[in-house]
């Protein structure tokens, strides 16, 4: 990825998360003068605090501004509130599902990725008699193997880190191909805890930079 897509996304990653406070605020604000009697305000408050929180979806956005149609067709918000935050919402709905889209464009399978080598043909009794012997070299092989791809996959993200400077989870995945995010973000934690890299945020809005 470039210097200049990286910093298109860490625009990107900003702009979401202010919106995103900017109408959960506008959420309280508008509940305060809905009755605490009334359940509609408790459930704004706790999908706003959801999606404030939590992972940013398409659905949990299309939740509340259903709330919001309710409560305005029942009386309880008037038509300029509705129509500003249905606006804003509606905005935000595009900008969700358009990253989406974005993120799912580097996972596309190739035509030959199920494709497998042909097992060559063994005769029983050489299975037999060296069944062990060759169960525990490649027990050994592949356990070389996961660890020296561990280390690498760390290697590139140290590398990535001190080009990029601060970086968010989608940096990593978009420039590490073949490596899935919850792989990736094993390795984060693993450079957390050993005091080589710093994180700041939580889940989708986590930063990582070199300490």
């Amino acid at each position: 990825m470039s210097d200049q897509n990286k910093q298109l996304n860490t625009i990107e990653t900003t702009y979401l998360y202010k919106k995103t406070e900017k109408l959960v605020s506008a959420l309280y604000l508008l509940s305060n003068f809905l009755s605490d009697k009334e359940p509609i305000k408790w459930q704004l408050r706790e999908l706003g605090i959801i999606l404030l929180s939590e992972n940013m979806s398409v659905s949990l956005l299309n939740k509340i501004l259903s709330l919001l149609q309710v409560a305005h067709i029942g009386g309880l918000i008037s038509l300029m509130n509705f129509s500003i935050l249905k606006y804003e919402f509606e905005g935000l709905i595009q900008r969700v599902e358009q990253e989406e889209k974005e993120c799912l464009k580097g996972h596309v399978l190739s035509e030959d990725f199920f494709n497998l080598p042909e097992s060559p043909v063994i005769p029983t009794a050489s299975i037999s008699k060296g069944h062990n012997i060759v169960s525990d070299r490649m027990s050994l092989k592949n356990g070389v193997e996961k660890q020296k791809d561990k280390s690498n996959r760390q290697d590139i993200i140290i590398g990535l880190l001190k080009k990029g400077g601060e970086l968010g989870i989608k940096d990593f995945t978009s420039a590490i191909k073949g490596c899935s995010e919850k792989t990736i973000q094993r390795e984060l934690a693993t450079l957390v805890s050993k005091g080589q890299v710093k994180k700041a945020g939580e889940k989708r809005w986590s930063r990582y930079s070199l300490k």
